[in-house]
């Protein structure tokens, strides 16, 4: 899941501010957080496709 560096870093930068977060709830927050901005979009399909383009993942398909 967290194969992009910038990914990483912000998932330890949400981590520190949030530390009431779970692990898993900081990474997904920080992923999503961080798709939304690259994006400047909440859509999912946009921001899902984003981040599986950064990980060098297969974006689903419907």
């Amino acid at each position: 899941m967290l194969n992009n560096k910038h990914i990483k870093d912000w998932s330890c930068i949400v981590s520190e501010h949030m530390g009431h977060l779970s692990l898993p709830q900081a990474i997904g927050l920080a992923t999503w957080s961080f798709g939304m901005v690259m994006t400047r979009s909440s859509s999912l399909t946009q921001v899902s496709n984003f981040i599986a383009k950064v990980n060098g993942e297969k974006a689903l398909s419907s």
